[in-house]
């Protein structure tokens, strides 16, 4: 899916954002299931979706998300939580990718958490609690 700089097999097929096909997974099986179930979900993940850090493509996954979050969103995509920053964050989708900007064009917000333990001694650990009603 996503793919460290560093691994050379990210650079197989490398025009495809997600060659092992878990992003095709996520909207056709689990997104799509969920909306004809009347359910919601929530999307955890670990690098945040517009992040291009240490990845062989370019920014890989920013289209899909803003694609499947403007598709799913609200009614079927509850939150989206993201980790790796060490920082509390958050973003927002808007929809037609993001080509209008303001608060009637919003559609989602993912939070962005710090990191639950502090590897170097200098980053904003802590453990986030959140309170949902979905």
């Amino acid at each position: 899916m996503m793919v460290n700089r560093d691994n050379y097999f990210g650079y197989i097929d490398s025009t495809n954002p997600a060659p092992f096909g878990l992003l095709r997974f996520l909207t056709d099986e689990l997104l799509e299931d969920a909306e004809g179930a009347g359910d919601r979900v929530w999307i955890i993940g670990h690098v945040l979706a517009d992040s291009d850090v240490s990845f062989a493509q370019s920014n890989p996954t920013i289209l899909f998300y803003r694609n499947s979050v403007d598709r799913f969103s609200p009614h079927v995509i509850a939150n989206i939580f993201w980790g790796h920053t060490h920082e509390d964050q958050l973003s927002i989708f808007y929809t037609n990718n993001d080509t209008v900007m303001n608060a009637d064009t919003a559609v989602a917000v993912s939070l962005i958490y710090r990191s639950f333990s502090d590897a170097t001694g200098n980053l904003n650990s802590g453990f986030p609690l959140q309170r949902s009603m979905f």
